[in-house]
């Protein structure tokens, strides 16, 4: 409202109205600041991987402005957990295995939305799923136990396993990718305890467990360690720290404190810092130094980051988390708040943006494989939305993938984009994929609602893109 029109509209107004007027615009401002959700945890698969046993799947956890809605997508995968295709109609929190999953493994895609926006979290696999027999079945994924150190050496259990017993194990030491991870054997690691070396610096490990008796055998990956890290040097940060809880008056959060390699289990220490509403200007708040803090009238308007050191024998190291902005009231509301994803960037909301002069621009995309060599197989695609000649990133923007042609692959599902402007969409293609050439994908980003504007005009951009067939 213009100043002038402000002081025409306040002539023969009582005291009281005007204060409860003001009462109300401060109140829809505090509630326009909100946290997206962000995965602390992946999801869990608890049950049995044998033919007609049934699956039930965690959340996982995350942080993020509640309440939280979770939705659940299963998915079937080869024996190494890869090579994932959507099971069509399996939506629900349990899923029973049916005669296509046996000799492959599933997992789960759980989407996590508030108020805020949207963001997926993927399961470890299963392990592979056995027929209705009495051949052994994975019921518990195993887990390596040890410091991921060169030079350490590490051990892991049988998991847990139904079928006839007696039960035999044997075992084989993987090296995998620290990011989207593909394993690879390491050649004489066959013992239940392996000692790192230094090839593995950088990588992470698994163990394949394979179960054997009478009637035959069943194989499971175990979870993986934390990325292996050097001799001798102090704690290393893989992922930061989250704020987990409503960040609004009277309320506590959390500090989940992120991903570390090296550091000891019991060597954590926090603080929480109180910053300016764009996340800078960061100052520690005094006695607030342990796991979770309660939100006070200061921080109203402002934002909060919770600050982990790490210690190990080596030294220290800290990691602080993305700032999360603080209202008045849990209450919901659009946010046109500028969130700092660091690099001189910032984030806004679409909802926030007006055609001419904004525009969307889809700056960044990349695929997962790259190459594509597997028809009949995903391959996931991310994509990355900005403001057009700004520093904004652009969150909560609708993202729709069309591949040409279209008896190639199928589109996707409209999905938004994070906090930080990106978004990934898996594209499941046909078996009559050609194993050469490339396959062409339309990209369109746009503003939420469902006129013309949004849709096809105001902010909305397209672009052209396609990944190297294999």
């Amino acid at each position: 409202m213009r100043h002038s029109e402000t002081r025409r509209g306040l002539a023969g107004v009582t005291l009281a109205a005007v204060v409860a007027a003001l009462a109300v615009v401060a109140g829809a401002s505090a509630a326009r600041t909100a946290n997206p959700p962000a995965n602390a945890a992946a999801p869990v698969i608890s049950g049995t991987a044998r033919q007609g046993q049934t699956l039930k799947a965690d959340s996982g956890s995350w942080g993020g402005d509640t309440p939280i809605t979770f939705s659940y997508q299963w998915k079937r995968c080869n024996a190494a957990g890869a090579s994932c295709t959507n099971l069509i109609g399996a939506s629900s929190q349990t899923y029973v295995l049916v005669a296509g999953d046996v000799g492959r493994t599933v997992r789960v895609n759980v989407t996590a939305k508030n108020s805020a926006g949207a963001a997926a979290a993927l399961s470890n696999p299963t392990g592979v799923v056995a027929d209705f027999g009495s051949a052994p079945a994975a019921t518990k994924q195993p887990d390596p136990s040890g410091t991921a150190v060169e030079g350490n050496t590490i051990t892991v259990d049988n998991g847990a396993w139904a079928g006839t017993t007696p039960i035999t194990y044997t075992f084989h030491w993987q090296r995998c990718t620290a990011v989207n991870p593909t394993c690879k054997d390491i050649s004489g690691a066959t013992g239940q305890s392996y000692k790192i070396a230094a090839a593995d610096v950088g990588s992470k490990l698994r163990a394949v467990v394979t179960a054997s008796n009478a009637a035959g055998k069943g194989t499971v990956g175990s979870n993986l360690t934390d990325v292996v890290q050097q001799k001798g040097a102090p704690p290393v940060n893989k992922a930061l720290p989250i704020v987990i809880g409503t960040a609004a008056l009277g309320q506590t959060l959390t500090t989940s404190p992120g991903v570390w390699v090296g550091a000891d289990e019991k060597g954590y220490a926090f603080q929480w810092r109180r910053c300016n509403a764009g996340g800078s200007g960061c100052a520690e708040i005094p006695s607030a130094t342990t796991l979770t803090y309660v939100v006070g009238q200061a921080d109203v308007g402002m934002t909060l980051r919770s600050k982990v050191t790490a210690k190990n024998a080596n030294g220290t190291t800290t990691a602080t988390s993305v700032a999360v902005n603080v209202r008045s009231s849990g209450g919901g509301g659009g946010s046109c708040d500028k969130i700092s994803v660091g690099g001189g960037k910032v984030s806004v909301p679409v909802t926030c943006l007006t055609p001419r002069p904004d525009h969307l621009l889809i700056d960044g995309v990349k695929f997962d494989p790259s190459p594509f060599g597997n028809p009949g197989g995903a391959v996931t695609i991310r994509v990355h939305v900005i403001n057009e000649g700004t520093n904004q990133v652009v969150r909560g923007a609708l993202v729709y993938v069309t591949p040409l042609p279209y008896n190639w692959a199928k589109a996707s599902a409209e999905l938004p984009t994070g906090t930080d402007g990106w978004v990934s969409i898996q594209i499941q293609t046909a078996k009559e994929l050609p194993h050469s050439g490339a396959l062409v994908m339309q990209v369109r980003a746009r503003g939420t609602g469902t006129s013309e504007v949004d849709i096809l005009g105001g902010i909305s951009t397209r672009r052209l893109v396609q990944v190297t067939l294999k």
